[in-house]
């Protein structure tokens, strides 16, 4: 692949990836002050519900589409791919309802929190009808699209979702509402482009089975990456209480989507020129571009968790409101590194078993790792409070990873990083961190933002100097050419 190309889809993506962390950012820090820690609990708690609802409806034909798309394009059957999985996902979306229903009738959960439940199941089936179209145009290389879209929702959801809040004196369901009819406009937007796209009459049952293949070992997979991801948080609730629930919350929030965005960002390229490259039979070209994807990831993720590591307290004491800020100040260094170690799992090596189509050996990998996970929170999370969530976490990605480049190097070379360059990252970070802990400033709005710029600013220089991925001669041929385009 021309190198020109990862850049271009590269930088494509990043606006979208850049609101959604604004947002996000902006999210925890307004609603965090508007509810109480209990509200605060109950409303990652019904994220996390409505993520895992949503991978175990849906995961498996999300992935299927990702994968099968770029070859639907190939061979001109994208309306059969289209109806296939819009139909088969209608079903699901009844089914989904019905289970809703039962679980209400049955009283398995207060009736008090009755109003939550339904926003959130509302929610998980628009959201999961709308990322089917946004896979199709982000592997179809429609990247102006998928952003736009995604922009869109985030915003919308977000502003209305903080009106509702306000309104309704910080009920968490009221954050839901939002996000929902965010999602509900771009799925009426969609409607043209639907009617477009595919025929009901071109569903097929030879398209559902290959999708099924795939689909179904996906579906387990996604199914764990989703559990590994929120079983944390349901533990410690039971454990601990949602008020627990609500530090170790705020401390994904601030530490994990940041660092999540950037291994989105990098993923979603990767992902996307890996299948279309892999279409071709190229598995070379397509190891260079996930060896590309690993040196922006190390360049950008490593010093992104260093300065959540120093910065701490300033990010917890300005952010947050004052019953959460203390104990998350604490949490935040450990979650940094576990946040840094899910992305480099989930958005790096998990891609290896997708572009070679061994979901098999990654649901075995995942089981692994949640087993270990629960074990580990089941074991610490009474001893250590907290903290014994996110040391179970490291402990449990870390062995994942471990597992995934011994099994994924049968399949497919795996390159990461070369030691130099890695060297050059850490010795960047190394600086940065002194630098910032020689100035010493106040936590205060003011005091942080200049620690922020002056990081980037002494990293980037550093980054500069040392020239780790040729990023000087990267940015020189950029400049060339900007400047004969101009000519």
């Amino acid at each position: 692949m021309n190198p020109d190309h990862w850049r271009r889809y590269l930088t494509g993506y990043l606006p979208v990836n850049v609101v959604q962390a604004v947002v996000g950012m902006a999210s925890l820090m307004i609603y965090s002050h508007l509810m109480t820690p209990f509200q605060f609990g109950h409303y990652v708690l019904a994220l996390s519900s409505q993520y895992l609802g949503q991978w175990l409806f849906f995961g498996g034909f999300l992935m299927g589409t990702a994968r099968w798309v770029p070859r639907a394009n190939r061979d001109g059957n994208r309306s059969e791919l289209l109806a296939t999985v819009y139909g088969s996902c209608l079903i699901l979306m009844v089914l989904m309802i019905i289970i809703s229903g039962l679980i209400e009738a049955l009283r398995v959960i207060p009736r008090e929190a009755s109003a939550l439940i339904w926003v959130t199941v509302a929610y998980s089936l628009v959201r999961g009808f709308v990322l089917i179209g946004l896979e199709v145009h982000r592997n179809s290389l429609e990247i102006g699209r998928y952003s736009r879209l995604e922009i869109f929702q985030t915003i919308v959801g977000f502003v209305l979702g903080t009106l509702f809040v306000i309104r309704s004196d910080g009920q968490p369901e009221a954050a839901i509402l939002g996000l929902l009819l965010g999602n509900l406009l771009i799925a009426m937007m969609e409607l043209p482009w639907l009617r477009r796209a595919f025929r009901w009459r071109d569903f097929s049952k030879k398209m559902l089975l290959r999708l099924w293949r795939y689909g179904a070992p996906m579906l387990i997979v996604s199914i764990l990456f989703a559990g590994l991801t929120t079983v944390d948080g349901f533990l410690m609730a039971r454990l601990l209480g949602p008020e627990a629930v609500a530090h170790y919350g705020a401390a994904v929030s601030l530490a994990d989507r940041p660092l999540m965005m950037v291994f989105v960002w990098v993923g979603v390229t990767s992902s996307s020129v890996g299948f279309n490259v892999m279409e071709n039979r190229d598995a070379e070209a397509a190891a260079l571009v996930m060896k590309k994807a690993a040196t922006t990831l190390v360049l950008l993720t490593w010093p992104m968790a260093v300065g959540i590591v120093v910065l701490a307290w300033p990010l917890a004491s300005v952010l947050l409101g004052s019953g959460i800020s203390d104990g998350v100040a604490r949490l935040l260094p450990l979650v940094a590194l576990m946040a840094l170690l899910k992305g480099f799992m989930a958005h790096y090596f998990a891609q290896f078993f997708q572009l070679t189509q061994r979901p098999d050996t990654l649901a075995m990998i995942l089981v692994v790792t949640l087993i270990l996970n629960v074990v580990f929170n089941v074991l610490l999370i009474p001893d250590l409070g907290i903290e014994g969530a996110p040391i179970s976490a490291i402990v449990s990605y870390g062995l994942g990873i471990g597992l995934s480049v011994f099994f994924a190097r049968r399949h497919m070379r795996v390159p990461f990083v070369s030691w130099p360059e890695a060297l050059k990252g850490g010795m960047g970070c190394l600086v940065m961190f002194w630098v910032i802990e020689w100035m010493a400033l106040p936590p205060t709005v003011g005091g942080m933002a200049l620690d922020v710029i002056s990081g980037i600013v002494v990293y980037f220089m550093m980054m500069g100097l040392m020239n780790p991925g040729a990023v000087r001669q990267g940015m020189i041929e950029r400049c060339r050419r900007k400047t004969t385009c101009e000519g």
